[in-house]
C-alpha cells in the first residue's frame, strides 16, 4: 500500500524502480470478482499496489480493502511511501520528473493471521501507522539529500564536493 491515490505515480516509480517485477494498480472500489482475481494474481506472484488515502474518510475502507485482499491471498501488506522533488501534474496526477530525485521507503510487512474472521480496528490502525511513518522517512531523507546531495544510503562526499 502507498499513501497517496495517485495510481498514475505509483505506476511511474513501481515500473522505473521495480522494472523486474510484474503488478497491477488496483485504486478505487472492486467488485467481489475482482478482488477475488487480485487475491489470484497475488497468489500467481504478481504485486498489487494499493494507492491509500490517508487522513480522510476513505482512510479506514481502503486499509480494510487491503487486509482483506491480503488475507484471501495468504500474503503480506507491504506499506510503502514515495517522495520525489520535482512532479508535474496533470488531471488531478502527478508523475515524476525524469531528473527527480525519488525516494521510495518500504516499511516491515504487515502479516495478516486467518483469524478473527472480523478485522479488529487495530489492524488498519498500525498499517496506518506504518504507512504515516514510511512517509515520514520518505520526506526526511528527500529533504536530506536535496540539502547534502548525498543520496540516501551513500557514504562519503557527493560528487562535485
Amino acid at each position: 500500500m502507498v499513501p497517496s491515490r495517485d495510481a498514475l505515480t505509483l505506476r511511474v516509480v513501481y515500473g522505473t524502480l521495480f522494472a523486474g517485477r510484474q503488478g497491477i494498480v488496483v485504486a478505487g472500489e472492486c467488485s467481489a470478482a475482482e478482488h477475488r482475481a487480485n487475491a489470484d494474481r497475488l497468489q500467481a506472484g504478481l504485486d498489487v499496489l494499493m494507492p491509500a488515502e490517508l487522513g480522510n474518510e476513505k482512510a479506514q475502507r481502503d486499509l480494510l480493502r487491503a487486509i482483506e485482499l491480503a488475507r484471501a491471498a495468504a500474503r503480506s501488506v507491504l506499506p510503502v511511501a514515495v517522495s520525489a522533488s520535482a512532479l508535474v501534474g496533470f488531471a488531478g496526477q502527478a508523475i515524476p520528473l525524469p531528473w527527480a530525485q525519488v525516494v521510495v521507503i518500504v516499511d516491515a510487512p504487515f502479516r495478516v493471521p486467518d483469524h478473527p474472521e472480523t478485522i479488529p480496528d487495530a489492524w488498519p490502525t498500525a498499517i496506518r501507522y506504518m504507512l504515516e511513518r514510511a512517509g515520514g522517512q520518505a520526506r526526511e531523507a528527500l529533504a536530506t539529500w536535496r540539502h547534502s546531495g548525498q543520496r540516501p544510503g551513500e557514504t562519503g562526499q557527493p560528487a562535485g564536493r
